[in-house]
């Protein structure tokens, strides 16, 4: 089973190779989970010392703001469970994670995080807080609840007495 927690970020959770679980993590831009990352937008330029606290790029002299991009991410794997998370308060995180398709996932992407999972067999239990949760090609039963976002899940098969649940 895999259980995946975030402070703030997303989850994108696909079937991958059998006995492997692979994490790609990036960072988001501001929540926006469809920004472009080489925008050339003035309000994401650093602060410049010594500019009267206005915005541009690096001049080459005097100070500049260095980000703080740690993501604190940790995984741990102990019999047969894989626990997966990150307490950064800093930077929102998306992360993509490549889970054998037999795989049980219990996901909670914090605050402002979408959840999408796709191709898994196994009992799915995402919970969200400030986003949505996108399931596709599900195989198992779905427990899902949100606050504040949609839900979608779409099944391939009908399943038999499962007991399910949609918040």
């Amino acid at each position: 089973s895999i259980e995946a927690s975030l402070v703030m970020g997303s989850f994108h959770v696909v079937a991958g190779k059998a006995g492997e679980v692979v994490i790609h993590a990036a960072a988001e831009s501001d929540g926006d989970h469809d920004r472009d990352h080489d925008s050339d937008d003035d309000e994401d330029a650093p602060m410049i010392a010594g500019s009267a606290g206005q915005r541009g790029k690096h001049s080459g002299s005097g100070m500049n703001r260095i980000p703080n991009t740690s993501f604190e991410l940790s995984a741990e794997e102990e019999r047969n469970r894989v626990a997966i998370g990150a307490a950064s308060w800093a930077q929102a995180i998306d992360l993509r994670i490549e889970v054998p398709a037999g795989s049980s996932l219990k996901l909670s992407p914090g605050n402002d995080g979408v959840t999408d999972v796709e191709g898994i067999a196994g009992e799915l239990e995402p919970h969200n807080t400030n986003g949505g949760i996108r399931v596709k090609d599900a195989k198992g039963p779905v427990n899902a609840n949100t606050v504040n976002g949609d839900i979608e899940v779409e099944f391939v098969q009908a399943l038999g007495q499962e007991p399910m649940a949609f918040s």
